[in-house]
């Protein structure tokens, strides 16, 4: 790749790094359209999902204390069925129907938002949740729109809310990256730009962690409904 793609691909990266550690779910919804720009769709989802696990990994070691392990292991299970689902849709999908089908998972995540949508925490509600959001991962590389409505509306603090999040996407990401590895996903494109997104990771949660501690709810919810719209407009407008 061009060394200007790459400076493009780490400054995305850097964006994407604050926005999950604002909004526990704001990464992929911002790198996968802004990797868009430069790469393949198929190409941007492996490698916010590689660059994605990492991040959640490590938030899940820092904050595991916090997480609502029952509710992560059941969304776990159910993201079983789903994460193979994506892979295979990615393999029949063209580069435009990939691309405006994150156009319309962005689209969702902002409904969900706009709206307050809210799941209840019930076994069918869980099972649609898990399910789903493996299957965005691997096809879309953007899994959290399913899991927020269902994780924020069961959860008494945003903290708790942002570490049950990082530990589920933490193990579909894992697992997800399995899968793009046996499908010959992953290749020299995603490992140029996941390995210079690793040099703004450091940087990207050193800002985001400071900015975390100074923001209240209503500007995190204007914040991500901004980021999602930004993240609209470079997709749709490329």
């Amino acid at each position: 790749m061009e060394p200007l793609s790459l400076l493009l691909g780490g400054l995305a990266v850097l964006l994407a790094v604050v926005s999950q550690l604002l909004t526990g779910f704001g990464f992929a919804m911002v790198l996968v359209p802004l990797l868009l720009l430069m790469v393949a769709p198929a190409d941007a989802v492996v490698t916010t999902a590689l660059l994605g696990t990492l991040l959640t990994t490590l938030q899940t070691l820092r904050d595991r204390s916090h997480v609502d392990r029952p509710m992560a292991a059941s969304l776990m299970v159910w993201s079983l069925v789903g994460l193979p689902l994506g892979v295979l849709a990615m393999g029949i999908l063209s580069a435009e129907a990939l691309k405006w089908t994150v156009v319309g998972v962005v689209l969702l995540a902002l409904y969900i938002i706009l709206r307050d949508v809210a799941f209840r925490k019930t076994r069918t509600n869980s099972a649609l949740a898990g399910l789903s959001s493996g299957a965005l991962l691997t096809s879309t590389g953007i899994n959290g729109p399913p899991l927020v409505a269902l994780v924020r509306s069961n959860q008494d603090s945003v903290l708790r809310y942002r570490a049950t999040l990082a530990a589920v996407f933490c193990g579909q990401g894992w697992l997800g990256l399995g899968m793009f590895a046996l499908a010959g996903r992953i290749n020299a494109t995603t490992l140029n730009l996941s390995a210079t997104g690793l040099v703004a990771l450091p940087l990207g949660i050193l800002i985001g962690e400071r900015l975390f501690r100074h923001v209240d709810a209503q500007r995190l919810r204007r914040g991500i409904v901004a980021m999602l719209l930004l993240s609209l407009a470079f997709v749709i407008f490329r």
